[in-house]
């Protein structure tokens, strides 16, 4: 490779750098610009919720308390974004990505309606980056009973009854919960299921899903 060769394509590789450096700049300031928009939306809604609560009558115990619960959820999603908007860079790229798992295990209890205790709720996070959320995620899920005479069907549909994934307030994550139901359709089958919680428009997926029916 002769000098001007070389000279040409070293020229060229730093024209790229700088070009890349900047498109990530340009990134990191439009997330910025959405995350301060958020944040505006956010205190514009809390402040507004609190002149709210203090026209309907006199400031009570209760008021107080729970405007105080009120700053501090706004304080701790606010830091969150900060926090993420700082050190996690957002990317226009689709990087494959390393999800968080969710668990559930639902003990039998004979003496409860649906033959098993509800386990507890599991916070699932989302992403700073995506900007508007639904009310509710998507599940799905896949599995066989542990007793190969069990309906695999029954199995899943009871699941798909119980399990819902709904926005867990103004934060941005979800709160994956099984819920009661009489119906007997809804009775849980014994079995090691595995799913993927997820949203859609753009899609987007949320955590993994593992459940276990004793």
């Amino acid at each position: 490779m002769s000098e001007n060769e070389k000279k040409s394509t070293t020229s060229t590789a730093d024209q790229q750098a700088v070009k890349d450096a900047w498109n990530q700049v340009g990134i990191y300031m439009e997330t910025a610009q959405q995350t301060w928009t958020r944040l505006a939306q956010r205190n514009f809604d809390f402040w507004k919720d609190v002149a709210g609560s203090l026209r309907t009558g006199p400031v009570t115990a209760d008021t107080l308390a729970a405007n105080t619960a009120r700053a501090m959820s706004v304080a701790m999603e606010t830091a969150q974004d900060l926090w993420l908007t700082a050190f996690e860079p957002a990317q226009r790229e689709v990087y494959a990505q390393t999800l968080p798992t969710a668990f559930m295990y639902f003990t039998k209890n004979p003496d409860q309606s649906g033959g098993h205790d509800n386990p507890d709720p599991v916070h699932i996070p989302v992403n700073h980056q995506r900007e508007t959320l639904a009310d509710s995620a998507e599940i799905t899920i896949s599995g066989n009973p542990t007793d190969p005479k069990a309906s695999a069907g029954k199995a899943l549909r009871a699941l798909d009854l119980r399990l819902r994934a709904n926005r867990d307030g103004s934060a941005r994550s979800y709160l994956l919960e099984a819920l009661n139901f009489d119906a007997a359709e809804s009775k849980l089958i014994a079995g090691t299921y595995v799913g993927l919680i997820y949203l859609t428009g753009p899609p987007l997926p949320l955590a993994n899903l593992r459940v276990v029916v004793e």
